[in-house]
């Protein structure tokens, strides 16, 4: 990534990752990279949260340029934090690594609730791809832990996670959030093609085939709480599995949800 001269950071970056920025840091622990920018007066934290196959240079760009389309449609005083956690291009390597990270996220969002000093604080998750599996992991576990549901809005991009999650593994999240928005696009390759290698492992072990809920949106019974939107038709294009990250139609129509 190369910065002009007067650019600035729009955000914080959290890194979940040691120091090698290889594996999640151990301990429940986390290092932020402009940490001024987070304003302990501003009540709402809106926290992106990228997916697999991502280093910390990939993942810095991508949230820069995500909060600086999003931030021109905002015009409340909100701090933007991004997520870094180390997404392995393996992606059954990359599941493990954000089921590790899931656990550092709730602290992160446990320290932001009891760090505001505003009245009401509350947490808007934007996640793409496997960040979205993190995520829903972090809020079960914000309850379990941490006694507490401060997450609002759950908006899900493309979510590498099962579309009978809602129904099974993660069943509980629902009733821990305000509303879920989930982005789906059955144009999306590379969603198609890593369940349908990842079918392959997991029937060596079930007999089970999956399907993902970024591609179908849910099977069975959806929550009262979650909203289902085709990206096709908001992107007015094909969407493929990074159109999420730079379409502005796309980042406009989830500014409005928020």
């Amino acid at each position: 990534m190369q910065f002009e001269k007067g650019d600035l950071l729009n955000y914080s970056l959290i890194d979940l990752s040691d120091e090698k920025g290889r594996k999640i840091r151990a301990g429940d622990k986390f290092f932020a990279y402009n940490p001024l920018s987070i304003d302990e007066k501003c009540n709402h934290h809106i926290i992106f949260v990228h997916g697999f196959n991502n280093d910390f240079f990939d993942a810095l760009e991508t949230t820069f340029n995500y909060f600086e389309i999003l931030s021109l449609t905002r015009s409340r005083n909100e701090n933007y934090i991004g997520v870094y956690w180390p997404g392995d291009a393996h992606f059954s390597r990359a599941v493990r690594q954000a089921d590790s990270a899931a656990i550092n996220f709730a602290a992160l969002m446990n320290h932001l609730i009891k760090k505001t000093k505003a009245k009401s604080p509350h947490i808007t998750i934007i996640a793409h791809s496997l960040g979205n599996r993190i995520s829903a992991e972090a809020i079960l576990q914000l309850k379990a832990k941490y006694k507490i549901s401060p997450v609002e809005k759950f908006i899900e991009l493309a979510p590498a996670i099962d579309a009978v999650a809602y129904s099974k593994n993660y069943m509980k999240v629902p009733n821990l959030v305000k509303q879920i928005v989930v982005y789906y696009a059955r144009t999306d390759r590379v969603l198609n093609h890593l369940y349908e290698m990842w079918n392959n492992f997991r029937r060596l072990k079930s007999g089970n085939k999956y399907e993902a809920l970024g591609t179908f949106g849910p099977y069975g019974d959806a929550p009262n709480n979650l909203v289902k939107l085709n990206a096709n038709s908001i992107a007015k294009t094909r969407a493929s599995h990074g159109t999420y990250l730079t379409n502005s139609n796309l980042i406009t129509d989830v500014a409005k949800r928020i």
